[in-house]
C-alpha cells in the first residue's frame, strides 16, 4: 500500500485490498489463534501440580 498515492480512489481500493488480505489471513489461522485447552496440556498441569507437591513435602 503506497501511504504517498495522490488519488484518493486508488489509495481507497489499496486499502481495500490489505483489509480484505488481513480478513482473508485471519480467517485462515483463527483456530490457531483462539486458545482452546488440548487433553494433553490439561493432564500435564495435573503432573506438574503433583510434583511441585512431592518436591515440597521433602
Amino acid at each position: 500500500m503506497d501511504l504517498s498515492e495522490k488519488r484518493a480512489d486508488h489509495f481507497q481500493r489499496q486499502s481495500e485490498a490489505v483489509v480484505a488480505a488481513q480478513d482473508e489471513f485471519l480467517d485462515a489461522c483463527r483456530e490457531d489463534l483462539a486458545y482452546t485447552t488440548r487433553w494433553y496440556q490439561v493432564l500435564r498441569r495435573r503432573k506438574e501440580r503433583r510434583f511441585l507437591r512431592v518436591l515440597a513435602g521433602r
